[in-house]
């Protein structure tokens, strides 16, 4: 059966439910609108905090404090002032005045007859050689000198003198050489000069420079001759001899 259209405005009938009678059954409730779940609120998205920025406190590195240690590495090592080294004053040593020749000593009444200061000619004239002496013009007063070396060596003259008599020997000698023996003396003989005496006399010349030395002694018994004599040993320097003075009272 082909149902009609309703009209407009008529809710189109309802079938009754098969073998049933009467009205038709209400018609079931509208099931309720599901229940509009409320639209979550939009949480705020959070703010990021910004995380406090780390200050980087500037700790000011500590200076390297200058160690003065030679075998530090890497130490700053101060370069040494230079220290002043103060200019050493030269000292004004004076020249040394040139001593004034010494003063000839005054021998009137020299027992030695001759050349006794070296001035006559032929050299050594009245003196006796024995071995490397020889005339020099290093003089303490004229122009000539003796002068023994550098080999051993030396001179001497006989005078005459009487025994039991006082004599006094002077003369003018320096040495170069120190580490030697350089001696000058007297020695007495008898008539013979071949017998040596007593009471000779003599010294060792130490000075580099001219000086004045002074023997005195008594001729012994049986004295006849006194030998005055010059002696130097050794390998090296000179002894020097001049103005030789014999006297007694």
């Amino acid at each position: 059966v082909r149902q009609r259209a309703p009209r407009a405005g008529h809710p189109m009938p309802r079938r009754a439910p098969a073998g049933g009678k009467g009205t038709a059954p209400p018609p079931k409730p509208e099931p309720p609108p599901p229940a509009s779940t409320a639209t979550p609120t939009k949480t705020a998205t959070p703010t990021n905090t910004p995380l406090p920025v780390a200050t980087a406190t500037q700790t000011p590195t500590p200076s390297a404090t200058a160690t003065i240690s030679p075998n530090a590495t890497n130490t700053f090592t101060p370069t040494p002032t230079s220290t002043r080294t103060p200019t050493a004053t030269a000292t004004h040593t004076p020249t040394p005045t040139s001593t004034a020749t010494p003063a000839p000593q005054i021998c009137p009444a020299n027992l030695i007859p001759s050349n006794a200061g070296f001035e006559a000619a032929p050299d050594l004239v009245d003196w006796e050689s024995a071995n490397n002496a020889a005339i020099t013009n290093d003089a303490v007063q004229g122009s000539k000198a003796v002068r023994i070396g550098t080999a051993s060596g030396g001179l001497g003259r006989f005078v005459p003198v009487t025994a039991g008599q006082h004599y006094t020997l002077k003369l003018w000698s320096k040495s170069t050489a120190p580490a030697f023996t350089s001696s000058i003396g007297m020695t007495f003989f008898d008539a013979s000069k071949s017998n040596v005496l007593g009471n000779a006399a003599s010294t060792q010349v130490l000075s580099l420079a001219y000086n004045l030395y002074t023997l005195e002694t008594t001729a012994p018994a049986g004295a006849a001759y006194a030998v005055i004599w010059g002696w130097k040993d050794g390998a090296s320097g000179h002894l020097y001899i001049d103005d030789v003075c014999l006297t007694s009272p």
